[in-house]
């Protein structure tokens, strides 16, 4: 709960600043690279697993606020086939709270 009052008065303080904008993105990816060996621990438990890494094909939600070069927001990644509601398998996931700042030019 105190992570949500966090998030609502980061976001609602990053919006009155201005000229800004909302934004939610759902997306997919496909994991090319990882670790051999890693311990995770999910429910209290240990493991040591290439198998706990789940399936390479992951999930990835973000929601945020833009304003010019720097947007501000929370980012969830975990695997769309494994764990719940699919299934009980270990899924190794992480959310995230970001601030970004982007530079851009053209060629």
């Amino acid at each position: 709960m105190k992570y949500l009052l966090l998030i609502a008065v980061l976001l609602s303080s990053f919006a009155n600043a201005g000229d800004y904008s909302y934004y939610v993105k759902v997306g997919t990816g496909y994991k090319i690279q990882e670790p051999d060996e890693r311990v995770i621990v999910f429910m209290g438990q240990e493991y040591i697993s290439q198998a706990n890494y789940g399936s390479k094909v992951t999930a990835r939600f973000e929601a945020g606020i833009e304003k010019g070069a720097l947007t501000f927001g929370v980012a969830h990644h975990s695997q769309w086939l494994d764990g719940a509601p699919f299934n009980k398998d270990v899924e190794y996931f992480k959310t995230e709270l970001f601030i970004d700042y982007k530079w851009e030019w053209k060629p």
